[in-house]
């Protein structure tokens, strides 16, 4: 999804780029948390298994 936002994005008008860039910074922010939370919960995982 992102891909396509940045692919269209070199042929977007200006008006639609700004909204474009929004729209892939939320994508970027939402993928970034759920890293985070997979991660933590991974953390976790080891944790029990290392007792």
């Amino acid at each position: 999804m992102i891909t396509n936002r940045l692919k269209k994005l070199a042929t977007a008008p200006t008006d639609e780029q700004e909204r474009i860039i929004s729209e892939i910074k939320e994508l970027v922010t939402h993928l970034y948390v759920r890293y985070r939370e997979s991660q933590q919960k991974l953390n976790e995982i080891r944790v029990i298994i290392n007792r």
